[in-house]
């Protein structure tokens, strides 16, 4: 991910990511990844992010419609606001959260 944030290359996504996860309320593991593109598009899955593990793992993902991404961006906001899942983009990546999805 921190590739995806270097240079003027990424000042659009250092802008709008945000980087999610489980907090002390909500202490499980969660295996599934999201992501959710402007509330337009998205991916739901259990592959890491990362290219072997999009590449070489065998995992299980779809890809979302505008309405399935929205209604996951709304879950997040959900989980959020109470506290379930947290905001680590700072400590992840060294840049400022953005506030809401």
């Amino acid at each position: 991910m921190r590739e995806l944030v270097r240079g003027d290359e990424g000042e659009l996504v250092r802008r709008r990511l945000r980087v999610l996860t489980a907090s002390a309320l909500f202490p499980v593991l969660v295996h599934a990844k999201a992501v959710v593109v402007d509330a337009s598009s998205g991916y739901l899955g259990s592959a890491n992010l990362s290219q072997r593990g999009l590449d070489e793992n065998f995992e299980i993902g779809l890809a979302l419609s505008a309405v399935q991404a929205n209604t996951i961006a709304k879950f997040a906001e959900l989980f959020e606001a109470r506290k379930y899942i947290e905001d680590v983009t700072t400590q992840m990546l060294g840049i400022p959260p953005r506030l809401g999805l």
